[in-house]
């Protein structure tokens, strides 16, 4: 239980973090430089406080800590929102994508081909994706809720890997029919 609470809250840490860095690109302003505060004493790399990051999580635990049901509806509508994007996305990348960006980088220095970076890459690319795999097994801790947990509690939770696992996987492909994966921002 200890280890699942630590990777909550780096996991938490690192999409308040990388939401800074999307709010600003969709605004159009360089968040590392408006708002973000680099403390010289710190160590490169962990020198910066990001005041965004940490209003989005403190307004959140709040909404979370006022009421279960405002919390509940309040998870309810950004999941619709992640969902609705999630496919917004997937239909433009298989309507507007072209499958020559699978192979061929914008920079013709970079490797190309289908597998350009070997097993090296793809074994970075799945520690990128096992963030959102996270928090799937807190179906589990709702089985004193359900009526019947011996069989509803494992469709639930292969239910959530295996729509997990369609959804990112489409998205993948459509992000990489949209952009050489050399411009593919990760």
């Amino acid at each position: 239980m200890g280890f699942r609470v630590v990777v909550v809250v780096f996991s938490n840490a690192a999409v308040a973090r990388s939401f800074t860095t999307y709010l600003g690109t969709a605004i159009g302003v360089s968040a590392e430089s408006k708002w973000r505060i680099t403390i010289t004493s710190f160590p490169k790399g962990f020198n910066q406080i990001d005041f965004v990051a940490v209003l989005v999580v403190i307004i959140l635990t709040v909404i979370i800590c006022y009421s279960t049901r405002e919390s509940s509806v309040l998870n309810m509508i950004l999941t619709a929102l992640h969902v609705i994007f999630i496919m917004f996305v997937i239909i433009m990348g298989f309507w507007r994508g072209d499958s020559k960006n699978f192979t061929e980088p914008s920079d013709p220095t970079r490797p190309s081909g289908f597998f350009p970076f070997g097993a090296s890459g793809m074994f970075n690319g799945a520690a990128l994706v096992y963030l959102s795999y996270i928090g799937y097994d807190a179906v589990s801790t709702l089985a004193e809720e359900v009526k019947n947990p011996v069989t509803d509690i494992p469709i639930g939770v292969t239910g959530c890997v295996i729509l997990v696992t369609v959804l990112y996987c489409l998205m993948a492909t459509s992000m990489s029919m949209l952009l050489p994966y050399d411009l593919v921002c990760i």
